[in-house]
């Protein structure tokens, strides 16, 4: 959607011609979103495989709350002010990357961060080791 939106608002395409940097970003948010989806199928695959990865569900939480809050100021710096508004003449999509934009700093449900670091890291027998399982 929001590679869409720079290749179709001529307010978006302006701003991308007037600083290269901006057009960088968009490749970065573009990548680790595309990250982020295969991931999410790898994890779809090793799940109708019947394969046990008992670190790939809390890896790909993980990255997706971690890439969720990076990719804020990217969005933002890309999109300019328009991103927070839903005014009709101004805004994009009737508020949907001002919704995402508030969405996106919520980290804790399902875990914080530093919660699932150490599922992932029991998952892989790395650090310490809960009592008895020595």
């Amino acid at each position: 959607m929001l590679l869409e939106h720079c290749r179709s608002d001529p307010r978006i395409t302006a701003r991308l011609r007037e600083n290269p940097s901006l057009l960088e970003r968009l490749v970065t948010v573009y990548t680790r979103v595309e990250i982020q989806r295969l991931w999410t199928l790898r994890n779809a695959w090793l799940s109708s495989t019947g394969r046990q990865v008992p670190y790939a569900g809390p890896q790909l939480l993980l990255y997706s709350k971690v890439l969720g809050n990076e990719l804020l100021s990217d969005i933002l710096a890309i999109l300019g002010p328009c991103a927070l508004t839903d005014d009709p003449e101004w805004g994009f999509d009737e508020g949907f990357f001002e919704i995402g934009q508030r969405g996106g700093l919520c980290t804790a449900p399902a875990g914080t961060p530093e919660a699932l670091k150490i599922v992932i890291s029991r998952a892989l027998a790395l650090g310490r080791q809960p009592a008895g399982s020595r």
